[in-house]
């Protein structure tokens, strides 16, 4: 929504490394059909933490769904190397759908 995004982005004025707020102004983005600029966001917080495992989720995630499935391995990938169990598993799942569509 307009107002979870307008608190998010002063979440990240404020603390620019605040990747919790990257991530969530990613997933607002997302949740109204703002692709691109979700996709831009997780980068950010990527950009922060380069081994988020939940940005490079949603990240693979996004590109394997729009413009760029290639990419979204990468991300899958690092995903799937995280330590919790449950983003191991969507990122498993998400890749063995990568190599089911080619």
């Amino acid at each position: 929504t307009a107002e979870g995004i307008q608190h998010f982005q002063a979440a990240i004025e404020s603390d620019p490394r605040y990747i919790d707020a990257q991530r969530n102004l990613a997933a607002a983005y997302a949740s109204i059909g703002e692709i691109d600029s979700a996709i831009e966001s997780f980068r950010d917080a990527l950009k922060i933490d380069s081994n988020d495992a939940i940005a490079n989720l949603n990240l693979g995630l996004m590109l394997a769904n729009s413009s760029d499935p290639a990419a979204a391995r990468a991300y899958l990938q690092k995903a799937a190397n995280s330590s919790d169990p449950a983003i191991q598993e969507a990122a498993q799942h998400a890749i063995s759908s990568l190599h089911g569509s080619q």
